[in-house]
């Protein structure tokens, strides 16, 4: 095989910082060879740029780069925070899917300030109350069958939204600990170890679609 030619070369290179700029963003997980060889299919045979790709995954290059980026960004935040780790922790916990809150839960399109919970279903007992009061005598015999069956079947809608509110306010305050948690732990890290994991979960979330 002859010498590779000073256009083919350069072409190379510029593959091989197409692999690390690529696998920084998404990661080993969600890394493709496709998306490296499209950006440049009209350049070289796909062949080519497919074995370039993977000689440079394999050659470990591409690792030792993201190994730099990494120092390197530990680096540039121990020149502005006090508490690198610390800073870091809280860039992590910032980047971890945030909770659906009860009312995005119960009213997905309307805002959380627009519902007031409590009252609404105080009101909505209320409501049922004074039909099935209304639906019996003074003396408690059945005067309307049909407006019974109509406020028990309110009372049973109204405890259950009743139980998915409460149901998702203690999921809210399960996701609030483990978000603490993760922090607690990451803050008392080396802040090298604090920075890959935050740069780890950001390509996570871009292979995952959540950012």
């Amino acid at each position: 095989m002859g010498a590779m030619t000073a256009e083919a070369a350069a072409l190379r290179e510029e593959v091989e910082a197409a692999v690390v700029k690529e696998l920084a963003r998404v990661g080993p997980d969600g890394f493709k060879h496709e998306a490296v060889v499209k950006a440049f299919a009209d350049r070289g045979s796909r062949t080519t740029l497919y074995r370039w790709v993977t000689a440079s995954l394999k050659s470990g290059k591409a690792g030792i780069a993201l190994e730099k980026q990494a120092a390197a960004a530990t680096k540039r935040r121990a020149k502005r925070d006090a508490d690198p780790a610390a800073g870091a922790a809280r860039d992590v916990v910032a980047e971890l899917p945030a909770p659906v809150s009860v009312a995005q839960a119960i009213a997905p399109d309307a805002p959380d300030s627009a519902i007031p919970f409590m009252a609404k279903l105080q009101e909505c007992f209320r409501t049922a109350e004074q039909i099935l009061a209304y639906a019996r005598t003074p003396e408690g015999a059945i005067r309307n069958a049909k407006l019974i069956l109509a406020g028990s079947e309110h009372v049973r809608r109204t405890l259950e939204t009743a139980a998915r509110i409460q149901e998702g306010m203690l999921e809210l305050q399960q996701v609030g600990r483990f978000h603490q948690a993760v922090f607690d732990v990451l803050k008392t890290a080396d802040p090298a170890v604090a920075e890959r994991v935050l740069i780890r979960l950001r390509q996570l979330n871009v292979t995952w679609g959540v950012s």
